[in-house]
């Protein structure tokens, strides 16, 4: 008896993709039919019996496929849906700007990184670019998912001709002096606005007269493209480092005194190898001699002078005696008194005047006084002749007698 196997048909089937591709390839599990019919859900077929095929956009589709194997067939069907990065950008520049504003449009990513054609990257998703130079620029959009599937849009820009306002500059803000430098691309006039001046060279010095916060401004331009550039800065209160200082009379006691009286640092040098951080110092000298003073300051700014001045520590108060030795008390206003000029006011002295006989018709004692005999005795004049002075100091260093011609 002859056996006959029973006819069939059976339209299952499986898929195979790349989670990252929108290329899937189709077969059926049971590859006998004679007949293939594969409808693939965005209106392309196929009648092969291992098919595969790429989808040009994301979405859901519904895969079909129908099989015949004599009188018998059998349709089955399967969803199928991508949602894969799509990588799209336009991007907004105006004229004689380098700057570009970049708008991502991607879909289905979660991360973008751009390449902009000079070397630079960003991972901003929308970001605003300035170039430094005209000229051609690849851009390149690489949008990714957190699977890693990635897609990519490569886009080529041009950036016309434009002007690019640069200043360099270098400014002391402690003593106001500044020098400006135009360092633009592309310019035929330059403008310059500082403070309350205006320039038109590519280079200014400029000596700021006092503390405070100034404008600073360069206009550029080429005819056609214009660019402006502003900044502000500010300029420090420098220190005066200048000093005066006083010598005690009949020592070596010195008081120096700052003429700058706000908040600084303060560093003396005396030239005797010791210093001070007072503001208002008081130093002793030991020995008599010439010295360079130096005074340093420094505010909260980093700011500061510093000046030197030369101080003479000396004993100049012993000096020759100017004693007369005539006086004429007529009052015309010349000799009309005995005086010692020369008396060290340091020191403590005694001067009497006497007649023939040694009666003492003068005296005065004491530190720094002045000696002025009118040629009286207790109000009365006296006659003319000669007298007698005595001059002596209380430390035994000075004794000086001599005669004294009054003459009416």
């Amino acid at each position: 008896k002859q056996f006959k196997p029973k006819v069939f048909a059976s339209a299952d089937f499986n898929l195979q993709r790349d989670p990252c591709s929108a290329s899937v390839s189709f077969k059926p599990d049971f590859p006998y039919s004679s007949e293939f019919n594969w409808q693939f859900g965005d209106g392309a077929t196929a009648s092969s019996i291992k098919p595969e095929h790429q989808y040009s956009s994301n979405g859901q589709y519904q895969v079909q496929l129908n099989v015949k194997q004599g009188e018998c067939t059998d349709t089955v069907s399967q969803p199928l849906e991508f949602f894969l990065p799509k990588a799209e950008f336009d991007y907004v520049q105006e004229e004689c700007n380098p700057k570009v504003q970049f708008n991502n449009q991607s879909l289905y990513q979660d991360t973008s990184l751009w390449a902009l054609g000079t070397g630079d990257s960003i991972t901003l998703n929308s970001p605003e670019y300035t170039y430094q130079d005209s000229g051609q620029y690849q851009v390149t959009l690489i949008a990714k998912n957190d699977t890693g599937c990635r897609d990519v849009q490569d886009t080529t820009i041009q950036i016309p001709p434009f002007v690019n306002t640069k200043i360099d500059q270098n400014i002391d803000r402690c003593t106001g002096k500044a020098e400006f430098t135009d360092k633009s691309k592309r310019t035929t006039y330059t403008q310059w606005s500082i403070g309350n001046d205006t320039f038109d060279v590519d280079q200014v010095n400029y000596q700021f007269d006092s503390a405070g916060v100034y404008n600073i401004g360069l206009t550029t331009g080429n005819g056609e493209c214009q660019d402006q550039l502003s900044d502000t800065i500010q300029i420090f209160e420098k220190p005066d480092a200048s000093f005066t200082f006083k010598r005690t009379r009949c020592s070596n006691l010195v008081d120096f005194e700052s003429i700058d009286s706000s908040d600084i640092k303060h560093q003396w040098i005396f030239g005797d190898s010791r210093e001070s951080d007072q503001a208002n110092p008081r130093h002793i000298y030991y020995l008599t001699k010439d010295y360079n003073v130096t005074h340093a300051v420094e505010n909260q700014y980093d700011c500061k002078d510093t000046v030197e001045q030369s101080l003479s520590v000396t004993n100049d108060f012993d000096k020759e005696l100017q004693i007369p030795n005539v006086i004429t008390p007529n009052g015309d206003g010349k000799n009309d008194y005995f005086t010692v000029k020369g008396l060290n006011p340091c020191k403590e002295y005694e001067v009497k005047v006497m007649n023939r006989w040694g009666q003492e018709l003068y005296y005065i004692s004491g530190q720094n006084i002045e000696v002025k005999w009118d040629a009286t005795s207790d109000g009365r004049n006296l006659s003319e002749g000669t007298y007698y002075y005595l001059i002596n100091d209380r430390e035994g260093d000075l004794s000086r007698k001599g005669v004294v011609h009054l003459i009416r």
